[in-house]
């Protein structure tokens, strides 16, 4: 007897491009340059306490954003009850779209930048768009009570993803 299985699709992704990491590293580093080499054309009071407290402000950020950076990921799955997403640790838990509520699921070739403006939790004219790099996703038209929401999630197993759609005959 052979056992039918469902086509499922997981994909977790994480912001591991080295320019994101640039810009995340060099921007505080350089303000952290400007602030000692100008250390003495400050006007902080006559407290060294203010100057201190601007030094662990910055680090605070630094490290905040550094924390915030790694633990950052976008998480899809796919299967036969329909599409879920998070984009952790914005959401707890997953958003669910059950295929019932799905008007169309196709991927399709974007433009971060021009169409949502960049990457991350994007909100545009174009609707809204979870995505950490490429410019491949699924685009997801969803029925809400009259209105049509539009969803765009990034993947980076564009094939993979059309498989699975094609599998599951959306």
């Amino acid at each position: 007897m052979v056992m039918k299985t469902t086509p499922t699709f997981s994909e977790t992704q994480r912001f591991d491009q080295w320019w994101v990491w640039a810009i995340i590293l060099i921007t505080p580093t350089f303000l952290l340059i400007l602030l000692i080499r100008d250390w003495d054309s400050f006007n902080f009071g006559a407290s060294m306490r203010a100057k201190e407290w601007v030094f662990i402000l910055i680090f605070v950020l630094i490290a905040a954003s550094i924390i915030f950076l790694k633990v950052l990921r976008l998480e899809t799955r796919i299967d036969k009850e329909g599409v879920k997403v998070r984009f952790f640790p914005i959401h707890r838990t997953f958003l669910e779209y059950p295929w019932n509520r799905i008007e169309e699921a196709y991927v399709r070739k974007y433009s971060p930048m021009m169409e949502y403006g960049g990457w991350g939790l994007r909100f545009s004219h174009k609707g809204t768009a979870y995505n950490v790099k490429g410019n491949m996703g699924l685009q997801l038209k969803i029925d809400q009570g009259g209105r049509t929401q539009k969803l765009l999630i990034g993947t980076q197993k564009a094939e993979e993803l059309q498989k699975v759609l094609n599998a599951l005959e959306v």
